[in-house]
């Protein structure tokens, strides 16, 4: 899946807010924001979204901790 792909599967969803003003969580400001709210109601597109994500790193080297709290 491309970055192509990927920006039409957010815009698809509704996801893909461009062209605002955006001021983030950090206080700095831009002009595109990926609304991970409207993507999620989207389990197909977000599985891909994912996917794609987790590719770019090497399984190898990766670990990861699970911790169930009852």
């Amino acid at each position: 899946m491309s970055k192509d792909d990927v920006m039409a599967l957010l815009a698809d969803a509704g996801a893909l807010v461009t062209n605002s003003h955006i001021v983030y969580t950090s206080g700095r400001h831009g002009s595109a924001y990926i609304n991970k709210d409207a993507l999620y109601v989207h389990t197909e597109a977000t599985s891909k979204v994912c996917e794609m994500m987790a590719r770019s790193y090497d399984a190898d080297a990766a670990s990861a901790w699970i911790c169930l709290h009852k």
